[in-house]
């Protein structure tokens, strides 16, 4: 935030005005949406993104010439979208993303597997779950091929495969896609959706009733917790629901107790923006409700 206020302390940035070219305006609006970004003002952060959409549409040549600069613009309005809970716009945006222009197939391939993946975002947030169970069959080999060609997105692929397939009660198919990340990349690797899937992977394997995993899995998920040099509160008060309320859950009685505990604990931090972010990964204030 610091270097964002720091060029935008400079006199060209008070004004669109003072920015003349095309380029100007895109590196004026961009900065801006970075810097509101950065705050979690989505709605400041929506209105400089969508100037720049315009900025794109008005001169359809650049969508290609600069089709990188396009492709992050698409995924920051939809970004924008989910954050502002504007579902109703987002096949909309998902569309730009899959009708990009470029002479490299690669940018065009990997446009197409961001905008699937936002389709399951989508359905996982509109609560649509069968209809993404539906997308993630339908698309199952082109998923095969998004590690070996683009593995930046493994992590996500299978994260929001897993949450859709929770949502669908499919736990089954959801412990694999939690698996994989698990298993198959380094925790220093998006370690934000590794926390959450760790947590996630108790929640599975206590709807699945393998109580014999379960245990295993809590002292994985705590030693890995715990080693990370900066808990949010939200990791803090999971870490000690591990490790103080789930060997006690021994009756139907002791478990609604302690989620509506857990719940209650969660709804507070849910007001604060930061904790805010970790949290919107997964409706875990919503699963909790279902289980009181």
């Amino acid at each position: 935030v610091a270097v964002y206020k720091k060029i935008l302390g400079n006199k060209l940035f008070r004004s669109e005005k003072s920015a003349l070219s095309f380029r100007a305006k895109l590196f004026f609006h961009y900065t801006w949406q970075g810097f509101y970004t950065r705050l979690n003002d989505w709605k400041h952060a929506y209105r400089s993104v969508n100037k720049l959409v315009s900025l794109f549409d008005s001169h359809p040549q650049q969508k290609e010439l600069l089709v990188q600069y396009y492709v992050a613009v698409v995924r920051n309005l939809i970004s924008c979208q989910f954050n502002l809970e504007l579902y109703r716009e987002v096949p909309e945006s998902i569309e730009r993303l899959k009708k990009i222009q470029s002479r490299s197939k690669r940018i065009r391939e990997e446009a197409e597997v961001v905008a699937h993946i936002q389709e399951l975002v989508l359905c996982y947030n509109t609560k649509e779950f069968e209809k993404g169970v539906r997308l993630i069959r339908k698309l199952k080999k082109d998923f095969s091929k998004t590690e070996p060609l683009f593995p930046q997105y493994f992590i996500v692929l299978n994260f929001t495969m897993g949450i859709v397939f929770m949502g669908a009660n499919d736990f089954s198919d959801a412990n694999k896609c939690f698996s994989r990340i698990i298993n198959d990349k380094p925790a220093s690797i998006r370690s934000d959706i590794q926390c959450v899937t760790r947590l996630l992977s108790l929640i599975v394997h206590y709807e699945m009733g393998k109580q014999d995993l379960l245990e295993y899995t809590v002292r994985s998920c705590y030693r890995f917790l715990i080693k990370r040099n900066r808990l949010y509160k939200f990791e803090n008060i999971m870490l000690r629901f591990i490790r103080d309320k789930v060997p006690h859950m021994n009756s139907a009685k002791a478990q609604r107790v302690a989620f509506a505990e857990l719940k209650n604990q969660l709804e507070k931090i849910s007001k604060d923006k930061y904790e805010k972010n970790i949290l919107n990964y997964f409706d875990f204030i919503g699963w909790l409700e279902g289980k009181i």
